[in-house]
């Protein structure tokens, strides 16, 4: 079972820890330094959702499926409620993320541009995964 659908699964159970982790995920954004030195990026929701959402398309290509109905059902849930939040604070969340981490590192300061395109691939990342938890669930 991979990370999204392993954190699902644990959160299905009333793992408190499953669904901290979830809270935490719809709420707020990380930036990844680390996974590629040089390029990094932020993790949010959109990110959890995408990851979730190719690993049930791996699942169904596998004939497997029907035993995800329930992560499915959780994700379109916390998907609805994300959903609701306007672009608008998406883009703070990320700018505060960013901001938060310069203090850290100081280099991602210099780089003004660096925050507008993470904003940016936050906002298609929505869009994008917005359409494909639809067309799941209304599948």
């Amino acid at each position: 079972m991979s990370h999204a659908v392993n954190a699902l699964d644990h959160a299905l159970r009333a793992d408190p820890q499953g669904l901290a982790f979830l809270e935490q995920t719809a709420s707020l954004y990380v930036l990844d330094n680390a996974s590629t030195p040089g390029h990094p990026t932020t993790y949010g929701w959109w990110n959890f959702l995408n990851d979730a959402l190719n690993e049930v398309e791996r699942y169904e290509s596998e004939g497997s499926a029907s035993s995800l109905e329930g992560h499915v059902r959780l994700l379109a849930t916390i998907t609805c409620r994300v959903a609701r939040r306007p672009p608008s604070s998406d883009r703070r969340l990320v700018k505060i993320c960013f901001a938060n981490a310069s203090m850290t590192h100081m280099n991602l300061m210099a780089n003004a541009q660096l925050s507008q395109s993470l904003v940016g691939s936050n906002a298609q990342l929505r869009e994008r995964n917005m359409g494909r938890i639809a067309a799941i669930v209304f599948d």
